[in-house]
């Protein structure tokens, strides 16, 4: 027993002891209640963070949970006012840092609920992506309209908000200043020098330095007035350059409508029909009638743009051109009567220019109009395909669906010949000779089709597999009762202790053994084609194949014990379904190949004129260009390039 003052003392050394000891290990007591006082969490978060980490066995420690949440609530608010004060659209990097800042709040309390701001976050994402694309396109918009600086400093904008735009900012810039480099240097060596000073001037606003741009802006420049275009209309005015001279003065009009450039002008346009008059007399004397009245027609066109008083300076050769006009009319009838549709065609064309009153002239032209341009289509037949001997009707539905495709597809470049037209044509047997490679003229002709398709399926079928393997697993089927092992032991040990159970159960097992069959199905589709055209000529020659594989597994079912496996069909595409599946894409590559020899029949004819007024054939050249023509004028195609070939040819003067 202590005495009464001993114990007293004892208690109140050990308060002090306890109380010394705390504020050795947590010195910043104070600090940290009134950092909670005042709402300051951040600052005692970190306060009794670090006591924690020191000594987690800290009584206070239990509160670190609720002060880190307070904390991270402070924390969130704070950044939830930003992300709302930051004006749209926020640049991507900036929304990088609130996503920052969000991870740190959960760091420190993973809990919180943040679902506010995350979706004030994408809202602000969805803005600036908004913001971007909207930027882009106006860009685009401004570099269509040659706005190219404006373009650029948008695209400018929509990097700064999206730094991934940066490559497309460089690109675009790269591209855009050589595209109008070329343009420009195009314009100069065709002396369309205000179209130069244009382009040239974008350039250099953009790019100073860029490859000789300050050269060929101060040439581009200096001829882009109407005295450089004056003075070179003069020039080949005096050199007899009459289309030269007409382009320069026009243009010099361009800039200033002066007296000096109308009157040049006029004079121009006078001494050119004068010499076209001139022309067209000469090629009728020559018999050239074609060119005869292309000339003249040309010279009528051309005396249209002379002031009425200035007509009177040119005498115009009325008798030749009657006589002319009469005989395009006889001779165009001749050529229609020889099956010459285009020739005929182009006689009574310029015909109808040069004298619209022609008797008849108009029923004429309009009759055989509408047969040229029937005929303008090159016409295409597929020939049915053969199949292969174990499925001979997959040659049939493979060049049906072809044809549908062309039908589709080029419908407004190839004339298609009816199945059941070509049916009634040719025989069976003269089918089966196509299909087999024997490329008679005779019956070419009498399929009347300038191109046929023709082809054979040498594969169109399935094969199937199936792999059987087994899968062995143990099932538990029962138990049996054995001696307890540990009751053995306790009995050897002398009863010591609670007394273990005499049996238990041991667990009985039996093998299962269940089927797992692998199945696969793999389509094989191969078409050998060729196009020929009506002489029997080869002009494409192609095979497609084309294979597809499905696989799929199936298993026995079994119930036994404490193991239950389902039944699993396989699950596979049937036959016809899989190899129909491949058959559309044999098509598809068929009629792409196809799209890509008879697309742009317009052009294609053009350059076949091309060709043949190379090697002299000028009537046929004429005839494929009347055709072009027909074809580019039904499609709403621009007909520029066709009708300068056939004036060219026909300023030749040779028929």
């Amino acid at each position: 027993m202590f005495p009464k003052g001993s114990m007293k003392r004892t208690v109140i050394f050990l308060v002090i002891i306890a109380l010394l000891y705390g504020c050795a290990i947590f010195p910043q007591r104070e600090e940290y209640y009134n950092a909670l006082k005042q709402g300051r969490y951040a600052d005692a978060y970190e306060i009794l963070k670090d006591l924690c980490n020191r000594t987690p066995s800290y009584y206070l420690c239990k509160d670190l949970e609720d002060v880190a949440t307070k904390y991270a609530g402070q924390k969130l608010e704070a950044l939830k006012g930003a992300i709302k004060s930051t004006p749209e659209p926020v640049p991507i990097d900036k929304l990088a840092e609130f996503e920052k800042k969000l991870e740190e709040v959960l760091k420190i309390s993973p809990s919180l609920d943040v679902t506010e701001v995350k979706n004030l976050i994408e809202k602000k994402r969805a803005a600036t992506a908004e913001a971007v694309r909207s930027l882009v396109e106006q860009a685009y918009q401004k570099g269509t309209a040659r706005k190219l600086k404006e373009a650029l400093a948008l695209l400018q904008k929509a990097s700064r908000l999206d730094p991934t735009k940066k490559e497309l900012v460089r690109e675009y810039r790269q591209k855009s200043l050589a595209r109008l480099y070329s343009e420009g240097e195009r314009a100069k060596a065709e002396q369309r020098w205000r179209v130069a000073h244009r382009v040239f001037s974008i350039i250099y606003d953009v790019d100073p330095s860029y490859r000789d741009v300050a050269k060929e802006l101060s040439l581009a420049k200096s001829k882009d007035t109407y005295g450089y275009h004056i003075e070179e209309a003069k020039k080949a005015y005096r050199n007899k350059d009459y289309q030269r001279a007409m382009r320069f003065a026009e243009l010099a009009l361009t800039y200033d409508n002066t007296k000096q450039a109308r009157e040049l002008l006029y004079a121009i346009i006078t001494e050119k029909v004068r010499g076209l008059f001139e022309k067209g007399v000469e090629l009728y004397q020559e018999d050239l009638l074609l060119s005869a009245g292309a000339t003249l027609l040309d010279a009528i066109t051309l005396l249209k743009r002379l002031p009425y008083e200035k007509r009177k300076e040119v005498a115009v050769p009325s008798g030749t051109i009657k006589r002319v006009v009469d005989e395009m009319v006889v001779r165009a009838k001749e050529e229609w009567q020889k099956g010459e549709r285009e020739i005929a065609y182009l006689y009574i064309d310029i015909v109808s220019r040069i004298e619209p009153h022609y008797p008849d002239i108009v029923i004429l032209k309009d009759g055989w109009e509408e047969e040229v341009e029937r005929f303008s289509l090159p016409t295409l037949a597929v020939i049915p395909f053969r199949g292969p001997s174990y499925n001979v009707d997959a040659g049939g539905m493979i060049s049906t669906r072809i044809l549908h495709y062309v039908y589709n597809e080029l419908a407004r470049d190839v004339k298609i010949l009816e199945r059941s037209a070509m049916e009634a044509i040719i025989k069976e047997k003269e089918v089966k000779a196509l299909q087999s490679g024997e490329l008679r003229g005779d019956i070419l002709k009498l399929i009347g089709a300038d191109y046929l398709i023709i082809g054979n399926v040498t594969d169109y079928r399935v094969e199937n597999s199936v792999i059987n393997n087994f899968k062995i697993l143990m099932a538990k089927v029962g138990t049996r009762k054995i001696l307890n092992p540990e009751y053995e032991e306790w009995i050897a040990k002398g009863r010591i202790g609670d007394e273990p159970p005499k049996y238990i159960d041991e667990p009985l097992f039996e093998k299962v053994r269940y089927r797992v069959s692998h199945h696969k199905k793999i389509a094989n589709v191969s078409v050998g084609w060729r196009v020929v055209d009506s002489n029997g000529n080869i002009i494409y020659v192609d095979v497609v194949e084309k294979k597809k594989a499905e696989t799929s597994e199936g298993r026995e079912g079994v119930s036994i014990g404490d193991i239950t496996i389902e039944e699993k069909l396989p699950s596979l595409p049937t036959d016809s379904e899989l190899l129909k599946s491949v058959e559309d894409e044999v098509v598809q590559e068929i009629g792409e190949k196809l799209k890509t020899l008879f697309s742009s029949s317009e052009r294609q004819l053009l350059q076949k004129a091309r060709r043949l007024e190379e090697r002299g054939n000028l009537r046929k050249a004429l005839s494929e260009l009347v055709r072009a023509r027909f074809i580019a004028e039904n499609k709403g195609v621009d007909t520029t390039p066709i009708k300068a070939e056939m004036q060219k040819i026909l300023a030749e003067g040779v028929i």
